[in-house]
């Protein structure tokens, strides 16, 4: 196999690919400051010189909580498997 061909047969495997970058800014809390007050929902916020424990029962239970809402509106704005999360 000449160079020309190899170079041809490696160039036709090259795929261009468009990505759009969208940024999605959610109301609520984030858990660091998370206070309470959605139903069902524990305050997760903690003192500026605390540490947060992220395995904790109330933090899983809360991020759990703002992925399905991030999902959520994914699912609503575009078509399954069109994105990456």
């Amino acid at each position: 196999m000449d160079i020309g061909l190899r170079v041809l047969v490696i160039s036709s495997l090259l795929v261009t690919v468009i990505a759009e970058v969208y940024i999605v800014t959610m109301e609520g809390d984030p858990i660091i400051s998370y206070k309470g007050g959605e139903n069902g929902f524990e305050a997760t916020a903690v003192e500026s010189d605390e540490k947060i424990d992220t395995s904790s029962e109330l933090v899983t239970s809360y991020a759990r909580h703002l992925e399905r809402k991030h999902d959520m509106i994914l699912g609503m704005l575009f078509e399954e498997g069109s994105y990456k999360k």
